[in-house]
Formats: structure tokens, sequence, C-alpha cells
């Protein structure tokens, strides 16, 4: 986690920013990311820092990358695979989450190099 108040409210920032044009409320992204909706609000608004499994869970669930997150990129990309498979994804029953869990793993383990 930062302790750095100025990289913790950029980080807060981006993390609203891309929530809303996501179209994710607090509470959904915070179930998706499992924590609770009162922590990521304190992440938004740059009260705490995000522990790097956070950091991580919140890149998946909004299609973007740490770096973006971070401010070491530009814009994310609203047309890279990851985006629409993510966005695929959250239109799926929630019942299915475990088994794309697992899907995913797998590919992961497949084609790692």
């Amino acid at each position: 986690m930062s302790t750095d108040p100025k990289i913790n409210r950029e980080l807060g920032e981006k993390i609203r920013t891309v929530r809303k044009v996501r179209g994710y409320t607090r509470e959904a992204l915070a179930e998706r990311i499992d924590v609770s909706s009162r922590f990521l609000a304190e992440i938004e608004a740059g009260k705490v820092g995000a522990s790097l499994i956070t950091v991580k869970r919140i890149c998946l669930a909004l299609g973007v990358s740490a770096d973006y997150l971070l401010g070491l990129a530009g814009e994310p990309d609203e047309d890279s695979p990851l985006v629409e498979a993510v966005e695929r994804i959250r239109q799926l029953n929630p019942k299915y989450s475990t088994n794309i869990n697992e899907i995913i793993k797998a590919f992961c383990e497949a084609v790692k190099e």
C-alpha cells in the first residue's frame, strides 16, 4: 500500500473515473474485487492506498492496465480485446464466474512461456 497521499489520490480518481465509464456502481465493483464498498470509497477518495492484489483485481475487473491506473501509460484502449472480454464476462450470469475463472486459469497455464 502506498502511504503517499498524492499517489493515493491519483489512483483513486482513475479508478472512480473508469468505474463510472464502465457502468459499475461502487457496490458492484467492490463485490467483484472482494472488498467492502466503504473500503473502495476510501480508495477512490485517496484516503487509503490499495494493496497490489486489490490493484490487480481492479485492473482485471475494469479491463485496464496497472500502468494506466498508476499514471505510467495513457488512456485505456477502449477497443482492446481485454476490454471486450471483460464486458462480455460482466454480462454473464454471476453463477458462471467460478467457471470463467477456471477457464482463464487453465488458459494462462497452457500459454505460459
